[in-house]
């Protein structure tokens, strides 16, 4: 393990833990649909703080961990973590460059590309929740980033 992962091991496994209790927490029946994805916050965070230590592996895991949470299709979320967080170690070095107007488009992109992914793998596989009140959590994650 290089000694750059070793520094930043406790804090992205903590904060993962955290986002995962957040998950967990139950909310009342008119919020359940406002939920932010936390999972993919910090996910997304970590890659952008350091994108050379956050390995793609971590980002399959807490997928499947949300998978067997959730009870979805095993890999779902995975995939959809997965290719968020390749979206952001590929294109990092622009990401830095952008202004922060930009880097905040960017983020709703790539909140709105795993949404989409998502709906499309459920719609495939499983019934669905209706689609509007699908997108209200794409709507709290971009308030909240």
């Amino acid at each position: 393990m290089r000694r750059s992962y070793q520094l930043l091991f406790w804090p992205i496994t903590w904060t993962l833990i955290a986002a995962l209790i957040l998950t967990v927490l139950p909310l009342p029946l008119a919020l359940q649909w406002w939920q932010p994805p936390w999972v993919l916050f910090v996910l997304l965070f970590w890659t952008i703080r350091s994108p050379e230590q956050f390995p793609l592996s971590l980002a399959w895991f807490a997928g499947l961990v949300m998978d067997l949470y959730a009870g979805t299709l095993l890999g779902m979320h995975a995939l959809v973590y997965v290719l968020a967080v390749f979206m952001i170690k590929r294109y990092h070095h622009r990401w830095q460059s952008q202004p922060n107007w930009a880097r905040l488009m960017g983020a709703y992109a790539l909140f709105a590309g795993a949404y989409v992914l998502q709906y499309a793998i459920m719609r495939w596989v499983m019934p669905t929740p209706p689609l509007l009140l699908f997108w209200f959590s794409l709507i709290s994650a971009c308030i909240l980033w």
